[in-house]
């Protein structure tokens, strides 16, 4: 059973890996506060976002009801398989 709070995508991944003898790999990447945390507003839409480094050195995505848990890549973007942000470019 899946819980409506947590993150389902990783269960279900850690759930498939343990059914086929798998090891889930650890995400690559960085571990740092990356200097786009902060909190944004988009006028157009009239929808918020916080973003911010949690405790495990992953990146927090405040968006709506239930926070996500993101990994930051080498690249600088930061993802959880279904979400993604990346720091806008300045081209």
């Amino acid at each position: 059973m899946f819980n409506h709070l947590s993150d389902a995508h990783a269960a279900a991944k850690a759930l498939l890996a343990a059914v086929l003898d798998q090891v889930v790999p650890a995400p690559q990447g960085g571990v740092g506060d990356p200097a786009w945390t902060s909190r944004y507003f988009v006028p157009e839409t009239g929808l918020a976002a916080r973003i911010e480094q949690h405790d495990s050195g992953k990146i927090r995505l405040v968006y709506g009801h239930n926070p996500d848990l993101l990994d930051l890549g080498a690249d600088g973007a930061a993802t959880d398989g279904n979400t993604t942000v990346q720091p806008r470019s300045n081209h």
